[in-house]
């Protein structure tokens, strides 16, 4: 196994990482000093994809960036269902 920070061990094996990441899915955030700001999260990935230019392909940029201009998901009012009803 690799080392990652702090000199803990880097899981390269896949198996691994989804059963540590299942016992401790419940747990919450990674660590006790994470502590994610969603609204400035949104608003970083909002602005990298606005300045994304792909040439050549097909992408959902502008389905993406409007989903996370949307006031619902803004707020975390989103079910695994929301984005069907709200692009109707």
């Amino acid at each position: 196994m690799a080392k990652s920070g702090a000199d803990q061990p880097f899981l390269t094996d896949v198996k691994t990482l989804r059963d540590r990441a299942r016992k401790h899915i419940e747990s919450g955030p990674v660590n006790d000093t994470y502590r994610g700001d969603v609204k400035q999260a949104i608003e970083i990935l909002q602005s990298a994809l606005e300045d994304l230019d792909v040439q050549g392909v097909q992408t959902n940029r502008a389905l993406l960036i409007g989903v996370l201009g949307h006031p619902d998901f803004r707020g975390g009012f989103v079910s695994t269902d929301w984005l069907e009803h709200a692009i109707r």
